[in-house]
């Protein structure tokens, strides 16, 4: 074998520092860009960040409401059990006259999840419907989470939630629509006298309903809001949607007027480190502008994809894949996936992160649906069923395949209806205590 020397050109890409970084810029958060900007001022005499450029972008929590997310300011009120609720019924296939009646009911909550004893007359005086029509509405509130929002008692609180955690237990119910205040006293003999139960019985009872929350909105009332900036706004303008930017960093970010003349000077061991502290401050200038126009480009078209959504709500979300986003655009499929990470888009029905307009592709006889269509399908269905006789995972399944020609396997449904929060079927039996 014969050793020698050869000379070979190739091409290589040579991942330099501050590529890595300008391609770390576009999956950085909005707060992390932020806290990013801020280092490079304190590395960088150079740099000069305007003057609460941070405090005047829009800071909002990511919770919901009925009524467009933004007010006048752009800016939204923290997580509270009132929003979740309106958001979660803002999700449900009702007609507009029901959903108008659940947000009634959600506006007379007070900050533990109560509703006053006299709301049904109330409401059906208001709205001009007989008292069962407002026991619907009722039906739709009790139904969303946490469990036993929208009771009127202690008692019908803690019935609501035993009906969907533990609906077989009729002792534990026993104990509370006639026990509490021995309960309270842990007279176990005599409990386990009124009850003609064990004294084991009644304490496993007791226990269970030690499990039960008596103020389903104290865990909002303990809720620290997680604020974000949302990146993105998008808003109807005519006949079509525009995207836009929320707050652009970029014209933030400038030269400090101090050094600007040492910029002009001759070559010396000063100027050769303004001109590198310059150089880095027009590098990251580029970066957040690169980012800025990538973030808007990905959000254009995810808006064009996905305008069923701006007009319907979440139910209309189309299958969709970062891939089909990155050929919209002519660029790689991972450049999609830096930039919708942790970003938020302000729409009509509130804060959503940018990553829930991708939901999964659903096989069906009509072509693709996407997972979030098949989730709404799933719920209108369990809303309209009999509560005496729930439907299993197997039968909503069949009913899928069977009605809207869509199949899926009883443990995809199973994952769906967990991701709706929903409990299955046994928990959502309706418990009818027979009268005596």
């Amino acid at each position: 074998m014969e050793l020698g020397l050869l000379q070979q050109q190739t091409t290589k890409l040579v991942m330099t520092q501050e590529l890595r970084q300008a391609i770390a810029l576009l999956q950085f958060s909005h707060q992390e860009l932020i806290d990013f900007i801020r280092e490079e001022e304190l590395n960088n005499p150079l740099i000069e960040v305007r003057e609460s450029f941070v405090e005047r972008l829009p800071v909002v929590s990511p919770s919901r409401s009925p009524q467009p997310f933004y007010d006048h300011e752009g800016i939204c009120a923290p997580m509270t059990l009132k929003n979740d609720l309106y958001q979660q019924t803002r999700c449900l296939h009702i007609s507009s006259d029901l959903r108008e009646r659940v947000f009634y009911l959600i506006d007379a909550l007070d900050e533990d999840g109560y509703l006053p004893k006299t709301i049904l007359p109330q409401m059906a005086a208001e709205y001009g419907i007989s008292e069962q029509a407002a026991q619907e509405s009722l039906d739709v509130l009790r139904q969303l989470e946490p469990p036993g929002v929208g009771a009127r008692s202690l008692i019908e609180c803690l019935q609501l939630q035993l009906q969907r955690s533990h609906p077989d237990n009729d002792l534990a119910l026993t104990i509370i629509e006639h026990e509490l205040p021995l309960l309270g006293e842990r007279k176990w003999q005599q409990l386990a006298d009124r009850c003609d139960s064990s004294l084991d019985a009644v304490k496993e009872a007791a226990q269970v309903i030690r499990s039960l929350v008596p103020k389903p909105g104290a865990a909002y009332q303990q809720y620290e809001p997680h604020y974000v900036r949302p990146d993105l706004l998008v808003k109807r303008n005519e006949d079509r949607f525009v995207v836009t930017l929320y707050g652009d960093m970029s014209s933030y970010v400038r030269l400090n007027h101090h050094y600007r003349s040492l910029l002009k000077g001759s070559p010396n061991e000063a100027y050769s480190y303004v001109r590198r502290k310059y150089q880095r401050l027009l590098w990251l200038q580029k970066s957040i502008e690169q980012r800025t126009t990538t973030l808007l480009r990905v959000g254009e078209s995810i808006i064009r994809r996905q305008h069923k959504f701006l007009e319907k709500g979440t139910s209309a979300l189309a299958p969709m894949t970062l891939r089909d986003v990155a050929e919209d655009l002519g660029i790689h499929e991972s450049t999609v996936s830096r930039a919708v990470r942790n970003k938020w888009m302000q729409t009509p029905y509130g804060l959503r992160e940018l990553k829930s307009f991708f939901p999964s592709k659903v096989a069906s006889r009509q072509g693709e649906t996407s997972s979030s269509q098949v989730k709404a399908l799933m719920r209108t269905m369990i809303l309209a069923e009999d509560l005496t006789r729930p439907l299993s995972d197997r039968q909503i399944a069949d009913e899928l395949r069977d009605r809207h020609g869509i199949e899926l396997a009883r443990r995809t449904v199973a994952k769906y209806r967990e991701q709706l929060h929903i409990p299955p079927s046994a928990k959502r039996q309706s418990y009818r205590k027979e009268k005596g």
